[in-house]
């Protein structure tokens, strides 16, 4: 191929991805240089199961079927990433991926995801919401509990009017700071709006396309109910209920109601985005926990 012509072709495929990702094309032609352009046919293999994934991809057009331990993960198609979820929690057992029509991607090494999104990427949002989905649908096929283990009751309720209460509850959130600097948790804190949370109040409804907040438990229960497949499961102290909804930019996945007089803190997605975007470690541990919460509970 010529230089004349495969600079054509990645001009094409600028195009394309700020046509998926709703990008200016300023910002999609750099990710297409930075990025590798492949093809495959059907049935070619674009990851092998039982050893890390070497690349994350993603569809611009075409198919992917992706399995894992022998059993349907699911299917990536034009603006999805290929098991996200699996490269983000640096997973050892991978997934096995194949195309089912002939498909392009664009592709990155999976070791150097974190320096990818740094500086604002615009790849950052696609990339959340294609973990936080991956999340949702691995959620749904995990039977009536949707794999979810309620933690334990909190011994004192902290006082969320407290800056120091608010930032410890938001430091157990994120992994206790094991990688996130202070100053990520004090920002974190800052945007987060407590409430008090009635027995019995209905907080959502499946379907409800205002998903753009979430609720960081302090104390207290709320209960979520999915159908088809029906499931239920319990949100308590330090669960983040409605995060993945909120991440995935989708419309809520499950009833979810106060089961036991609640204090939480509330996060607007928009806020979450500009500071996750803001501290690189934060951003980090947030994928790693996200996919990696559900990656074991599918694998149990």
């Amino acid at each position: 191929m010529s230089d004349a012509t495969a600079s054509a072709e990645r001009e094409l495929w600028g195009l394309r991805l700020a046509q998926l990702f709703a990008l200016p094309l300023a910002s999609a032609g750099p990710l297409v240089q930075r990025g590798r352009l492949r093809r495959f046919a059907p049935r070619d293999i674009l990851a092998a199961p039982g050893r890390p994934l070497d690349e994350l991809h993603w569809v611009l057009d075409g198919s992917v079927e992706v399995t894992r331990l022998g059993r349907a993960y699911g299917r990536a198609g034009a603006g999805d990433a290929v098991a996200a979820i699996v490269a983000w929690a640096r997973d050892p057992i991978g997934v096995g991926a194949i195309a089912t029509t002939t498909t392009h991607t664009l592709s990155f090494p999976a070791d150097r995801l974190s320096t990818l999104l740094e500086g604002r990427s615009p790849l950052f949002e696609p990339s959340l919401r294609s973990v936080a989905r991956d999340a949702i649908a691995i959620r749904r096929r995990l039977g009536a509990s949707a794999g979810y283990v309620p933690g334990a009751d909190a011994e004192r309720a902290p006082d969320l009017l407290d800056p120091v209460d608010r930032m410890l509850l938001v430091r157990d959130a994120t992994g206790g700071a094991r990688n996130t600097r202070i100053e990520a948790i004090a920002d974190l804190a800052s945007v987060a709006m407590p409430v008090e949370l009635a027995a019995g109040q209905a907080l959502w409804r499946a379907g409800d396309a205002r998903s753009g907040w979430c609720l960081l438990l302090a104390s207290g229960e709320i209960i979520g109910r999915a159908r088809e497949p029906d499931q239920t499961f319990v949100h308590r102290r330090g669960d983040a209920a409605g995060l993945l909804d909120a991440f995935a930019a989708t419309p809520r996945w499950y009833d979810a109601t106060v089961q036991r007089t609640a204090s939480a803190l509330r996060i607007e997605r928009d806020d979450l985005l500009e500071i996750i975007g803001d501290h690189p470690a934060l951003q980090d541990e947030m994928f790693q926990r996200m996919g990696g919460a559900a990656l074991r509970a599918l694998d149990r």
